[in-house]
């Protein structure tokens, strides 16, 4: 039996059971997902609103809908989903990374910060966050965040020190960069170390610090 055939006699047996059980949690979870395998993302649609008024069993309604929304790029009614899923049941962990997922589609790099604890992520969202902010304070704290997660990142290190020479501080920015070259050397590093020089004599002569 191929697949079509198999998502065919599911909702044959889901429809069954909303006739035997009415629009029970389980039958609506039942005839929405099959419904959503069958491509008929409205009735997918309805059974899971059905389901998300549901006192105990509304977290999978809500699920349901957060997914929808997710992947027609709805980033405000995910959001709403996401608060009602919350609200539903605190606390799950995969609640956790569908909020994560939602800050990172709206880039939303802050919120998306609060909600990892794995260090290359935190990393990757810092930096976003430092080249999306105007506030040279905030992009210094974002930046040295950054850095901290990954001290070998080079990106992470370029950042910073540009952060560091916007708040006046081109000594440190050069400390930085040196730091970093010695973790993990990255042409990165090296351009944005020569940078600030003026001429192409002074970034010869200055090269020979950084490797």
């Amino acid at each position: 039996m191929c697949s079509s055939d198999l998502v065919a006699a599911a909702r044959a047996e889901a429809g069954r059971a909303r006739k035997c059980l009415g629009d029970t949690p389980l039958v609506l979870l039942l005839t929405a997902e099959t419904a959503r395998l069958a491509g008929m993302a409205e009735q997918a649609q309805a059974a899971f609103r059905k389901l998300a008024q549901d006192k105990d069993m509304g977290f999978l309604g809500h699920h349901g809908l957060l997914r929808h929304s997710l992947a027609v790029q709805d980033h405000d009614a995910a959001r709403d989903h996401v608060l009602a899923a919350e609200r539903a049941y605190p606390g799950s962990a995969w609640l956790q990374e569908q909020k994560k997922e939602l800050a990172v589609r709206r880039q939303d790099w802050g919120t998306a910060l609060t909600l990892t604890r794995n260090q290359a992520e935190v990393a990757a969202f810092a930096v976003a966050a430092a080249r999306d902010s105007s506030t040279p304070q905030h992009v210094l704290a974002y930046a040295k965040k950054a850095v901290k997660a990954a001290p070998g990142l080079a990106p992470a290190v370029v950042t910073y020190a540009a952060a560091l020479r916007q708040v006046g501080k081109p000594r440190a920015a050069k400390k930085a960069l040196i730091a970093g070259w010695k973790v993990a050397p990255h042409p990165l590093i090296a351009d944005a170390y020569l940078e600030p020089l003026a001429t192409p004599l002074e970034r010869a002569q200055d090269r020979k610090s950084v490797v």
